[in-house]
């Protein structure tokens, strides 16, 4: 498949999140990999949210939706994943900051293993400061995913990268 032509899309709900959502928003518009789309569900925000996104409303690629009320993370996922068009779904949260390649990267693995459903990324915690406090690791193997899904899931949430047409079935 054309790397050119496959197009990811980001789904990011936020909800009070103006501390850390330009951050949130530049680490997604300085990715390497370029064809994507980000949704953003502004989750009815009383901060000033609404006005940093305003200071991206002029790119083609943000989708920019507004909630007037607070309807919570799993409804506004949902609304943010209708309006999908990518072939692959990637989540993001508010606060958190994307490494430049993490689109290709992951993208590269899911074209080089047709097979897999959904992968994730390690992940490095970060302070106010954007020091970074600490790591979490993450299961690799088939097997050890399989072993870790008795405790938890394997994947971090805002690292998830999923197959968008069996995501949608998932969350039907």
């Amino acid at each position: 498949m054309n790397r050119k032509k496959t197009l990811i899309s980001i789904i990011m709900p936020i909800y009070n999140a103006a501390n850390y959502l330009p951050a949130a928003i530049d680490s997604i518009l300085s990715q390497t990999y370029r064809n994507w789309e980000l949704i953003i569900i502004n989750d009815g925000s009383t901060d000033t949210s609404s006005n940093i996104l305003k200071k991206y409303s002029t790119c083609k690629k943000i989708k920019i939706i507004k909630s007037q009320t607070n309807l919570g993370v799993a409804t506004s996922l949902n609304k943010a994943l209708k309006l999908t068009k990518g072939k692959y779904v990637a989540r993001m949260d508010a606060d958190d900051i994307s490494h430049p390649a993490r689109l290709q990267k992951q993208f590269d693995f899911m074209q080089s293993h047709p097979k897999v459903v959904a992968c994730g990324v390690q992940t490095e915690i970060i302070d106010n400061q954007n020091q970074i406090t600490g790591s979490r690791s993450f299961p690799q193997s088939p097997q050890s995913c399989h072993d870790y899904l008795m405790l938890t899931s394997p994947i971090l949430h805002p690292t998830l990268m999923a197959k968008t047409n069996i995501y949608k079935k998932i969350m039907a």
